[in-house]
């Protein structure tokens, strides 16, 4: 194609038309104009293509992990739920001493244990932290999206600092009565063992204030946290081909 077009070249100027050799010289200048214009365009589109590619892998990976945090989640809460449950109605004898009385030690004991077996919460951000940390994560064009994004691993903290506090105090506490509850000198079988936990001041405190308290709070946080992944699920969906 270049000989073709040099041996044109040639021949007007061989036969002194001026003119049209000028003529030509811009219509070939315009040629290659063109030729650069659609290879930029080409590129361009080939590098949004490769941007549109990458952006719905990230998607899909992050959709596979806020579900698995969903499902994590929603797990932990019910134990959460048990346990505040369990303190409230621990909470109820402690204005009942006849209840407590006649409550057999077996249904006390499964109230305590059931109050004090809570579990972590231990969220997967993997994928998004690895997004975030290789600027991967402005490949996303949703602003809401990314805004949500963004901000989750604040609202993941802020969201488990009461249940945090919970599983840090709790172990000192636990302790504390436990050591006071099997004196062998006031303790002689396990309804000794159930009184000396249900008139103890430690156990009293640590029920309404862990339990109850901050119990209380962490269940609604972490609902509301399970709101704030659903709403990013739901952003992914809409953003990722089917």
């Amino acid at each position: 194609m270049i000989k073709f077009f040099r041996k044109i070249r040639y021949d007007l100027m061989e036969k002194n038309k001026t003119g049209k050799y000028l003529k030509y010289a811009i219509g070939e200048i315009l040629l290659v104009i063109i030729g650069i214009l659609i290879a930029v365009s080409i590129n361009g589109w080939n590098e949004d293509r490769k941007l549109k590619n990458e952006e719905q892998t990230s998607l899909k990976d992050l959709r596979t992990e806020i579900a698995f945090n969903i499902e994590a989640l929603t797990e932990i809460l019910k134990f959460h739920q048990r346990s505040f449950d369990s303190a409230s109605k621990l909470k109820s004898l402690f204005d009942d001493e006849e209840a407590f009385k006649v409550m057999p030690d077996s249904l006390f004991i499964k109230l305590q244990n059931d109050m004090v077996l809570t579990y972590t919460f231990n969220p997967n951000l993997g994928i998004l932290n690895s997004l975030i940390s290789s600027g991967k994560i402005n490949t996303i064009s949703n602003k809401e999206l990314l805004y949500s994004l963004s901000s989750l691993e604040d609202n993941v903290i802020d969201a488990l600092e009461d249940q945090t506090r919970v599983t840090r105090l709790m172990d000192n506490l636990i302790e504390k009565i436990v050591t006071t509850c099997m004196d062998t000198s006031i303790v002689q079988n396990s309804k000794d063992i159930s009184s000396c936990r249900f008139y103890n001041p430690t156990f009293r405190h640590m029920t309404q204030r862990l339990y109850i308290n901050l119990g209380k709070n962490g269940l609604i946080e972490e609902r509301e946290l399970i709101e704030k992944f659903n709403h990013i699920l739901t952003l992914l969906d809409k953003e990722i081909k089917k």
